[in-house]
């Protein structure tokens, strides 16, 4: 355990934490955890994966948890945008998802540890200290054996199906899983919508699905939206 005598009312000495959670409930609950624990120091939240890059990008913080069932922009390609712009910030992983495909693309997106929703508060909190520290911890359900395989020689069948896609045409998929019209899609990305439609096209061109409805499927399938 931290003693509280190592972690005084020095806010200049906390460890900043980013909350990007889609459950209102779940994260005023984790923030009021986070915010009694000594050295530990909440200074954003988010509910979309889109709106956590933009939280992240104005608070600088050390430590983000991120939920893998984000809106907008899933917890993966959310991951890989902060990662890819704040390289020192560590991304901690606080899910319900235990599935191997869902672990593996967060550790491929950069993530330093991997955590159920059902862990405890200190282990949480040990998780939080350990990633802040440029550490890595998983959650004891998560298989040390399965990770170093995922590491060292992930296998042809586990690659994702989304593998050829580049990281826009996923947030596109996902907007479009999502029920997003060419329109909102092009507001939310800041692109216009003739490259909206280009880049649909290019997605049903290299995944070989030609309709809207089966492009919803194989996004919920794969894990790149979640209704």
């Amino acid at each position: 355990m931290y003693s509280t005598s190592k972690y005084k009312n020095d806010e200049s000495m906390n460890i900043r934490i980013v909350l990007a959670e889609k459950q209102i409930l779940l994260r005023q609950g984790l923030k009021a955890l986070i915010q009694h624990a000594p050295g530990l120091e909440v200074v954003g939240e988010a509910g979309d994966g889109r709106k956590a890059v933009t939280v992240v990008g104005e608070t600088n913080p050390r430590v983000v948890l991120m939920d893998v069932a984000m809106s907008r922009l899933n917890g993966i390609e959310a991951t890989r945008l902060i990662k890819k712009q704040h390289p020192g910030t560590g991304v901690l992983a606080l899910t319900e998802y235990h599935e191997k495909r869902y672990v593996y693309r967060m550790l491929e997106a950069g993530v330093s540890g991997y955590l159920l929703k059902n862990t405890s508060f200190q282990a949480l909190e040990q998780a939080i200290r350990r990633v802040a520290e440029g550490g890595y911890y998983f959650n004891h359900d998560i298989s040390s054996l399965v990770i170093q395989k995922f590491i060292e020689h992930a296998s042809d069948e586990e690659v994702s199906g989304t593998a050829t896609l580049s990281n826009r045409e996923r947030e596109v998929l996902q907007l479009v899983a999502e029920g997003r019209t060419t329109k909102e899609i092009a507001a939310e990305l800041g692109v216009t919508r003739k490259t909206v439609e280009t880049h649909r096209q290019t997605i049903m061109n290299k995944l070989d699905i030609h309709n809207v409805a089966a492009l919803t499927r194989f996004a919920l399938q794969e894990g790149v939206a979640f209704l």
